[in-house]
């Protein structure tokens, strides 16, 4: 294929599809359609690639009316009960800390399947609602014929049913806002430029209700991730605060680099090094390779499959390497088990045990564009960018001279040829340390700190009543 060809297509496709409505927030999804029908694979895009994202309406599905009513009226209660308004907090990883710092009577949490914000989804689309779903797919579809591409008609109605589920999502936001926008302060997210964050970003935005964003990864999708719609955003490093400057069309109130508050456990850990010569353990920290996690049009799951494989051949050829295969949370392991004969390798394991133990306890780390790569390098390990795709990384690894760089199988094997040929040691130290101080900033336990104290700031500079302690 040719990519800049595909490349210069995919700017002329977007001007169309950005005038369509609801394209911002399908927009993951029509960059990898959009390859996928230029790669003129003869499968469905939706039904090989991933599963589609379902809308869980809980309680709705089987409670009258009644019930209903009765169960917004408890969600409004449980918030108003306070003598002040609250913090509206999304549960992830990256606001952990943040939520075990702030007193529990400043906030509430958003979480995946709370039951608190299940009464706000509408029991049924409208026809005018079903109506904006089919429109969209069929524009979409004369946008692609202009361009010689065609989307099957599975993948017309699968698109047609996420569309759908993107409705109830904002009709959700809209009910939540509508009844207790006057209850919360401030919004607290990991992010804020695709669904169903975006959706709560934009409406806070409308009720004037402050919005803060916490950088929970690398972001190493350009095109997409590049934009920011908080007021504020709180980033590991300056690296990803320029990166900001520079792209986003809407720049926020502040940007505020504060370290990241998950590797604060870095500093409170006593890790020592534990290679050896004698036995050459090697760690796979993937990326999420499901079409919704490639915002690249170029990018497809095919990529960790092909990694995988040249892993798994590597490993039949050097049964004294051993090989740990840690899949990111939302990988799609179904996928990659399904392709390859995993099982019949006996020197290649997945896992799912936490990074950080596994990371002290492997000799070298392989990473892709992910925030695995400033994980490994906290622990100062040696690092190979793998990057089985003819774009260019994102991550400047390879520039920093903070890992070596792998782009196919061959270029995999001398990598890993030569970390098993010399002696144990890591020859990246220096550029490891340029490349945190340039991404994370500092990692001296004190990130949530400078989380919790921009928060106070924001809520004080509204005249908002203190966070507590």
């Amino acid at each position: 294929m040719d990519y800049s060809q595909l490349e210069t297509n995919i700017k002329k496709i977007n001007i169309f599809i950005n005038e369509l409505p609801l394209a911002e927030l399908v927009f993951p999804y029509l960059r990898g359609l959009i390859g996928f029908c230029s790669r003129r694979e003869k499968s469905n895009f939706f039904s090989q690639h991933h599963k589609l994202p379902k809308i869980s309406k809980g309680i709705l599905l089987k409670n009258s009316k009644i019930l209903f009513e009765n169960q917004l009226n408890r969600v409004h209660n449980i918030i108003s009960q306070k003598r002040f308004k609250k913090i509206l907090i999304f549960r992830s990883p990256i606001t952990e800390p943040l939520i075990k710092t702030l007193s529990p009577s400043t906030y509430i949490i958003h979480k995946k399947n709370n039951y608190l914000f299940a009464p706000f989804y509408p029991q049924r689309l409208s026809l005018t609602d079903k109506q904006l779903s089919t429109d969209f797919v069929n524009k979409l579809c004369n946008v692609f014929c202009e361009f010689s591409l065609k989307i099957s008609m599975d993948d017309q109605q699968a698109l047609s049913d996420l569309i759908q589920n993107l409705i109830y999502e904002i009709k959700a936001c809209n009910n939540f806002f509508k009844m207790n926008h006057h209850l919360i302060s401030c919004l607290v997210t990991h992010a804020d430029n695709h669904m169903p964050f975006i959706l709560y970003v934009l409406k806070a935005k409308q009720y004037q209700i402050l919005t803060l964003m916490i950088q929970h990864g690398l972001d190493c999708e350009p095109f997409f991730l590049d934009e920011a719609y908080a007021d504020y955003i709180a980033v590991w490093g300056e690296k990803r605060k320029e990166r900001y400057i520079k792209s986003s069309a809407y720049q926020p109130k502040e940007i505020r680099v504060t370290g990241n508050p998950l590797f604060d456990e870095f500093s409170k850990q006593s890790y020592q090094a534990t290679a050896s010569i004698d036995s050459k353990q090697i760690l796979f920290l993937g990326r999420p390779h499901s079409i919704e996690k490639s915002f690249f049009h170029f990018r497809s799951p095919d990529e960790g499959i092909n990694i995988i494989s040249s892993l798994l051949e590597y490993c039949q050829a050097n049964p004294h390497i051993i090989v740990q295969f840690k899949p990111h949370p939302v990988e799609d392991l179904e996928l990659l088990t399904a392709a390859l004969p995993i099982k019949e390798v006996k020197n290649f394991s997945i896992t799912q045990e936490k990074p950080l133990p596994l990371i002290q306890d492997t000799d070298l780390v392989l990473v892709e564009d992910s925030t695995a790569a400033l994980e490994a390098m906290l622990l100062n390990k040696p690092i190979v960018h793998v990057h089985f795709n003819p774009s260019k990384p994102v991550l400047p690894i390879k520039s920093y001279n903070a890992g070596a760089l792998a782009t196919n199988k061959n270029t995999l094997f001398t990598a890993l040829d030569c970390f098993v040929s010399r002696p144990s040691g890591n020859a990246f130290i220096k550029g490891q340390r340029s490349f945190i101080r340039d991404f994370a900033y500092c990692t001296d336990g004190n990130s949530t700190g400078r989380v919790v104290k921009f928060l106070k700031d924001i809520l004080k500079s509204v005249n908002s009543p203190p966070t507590g302690d």
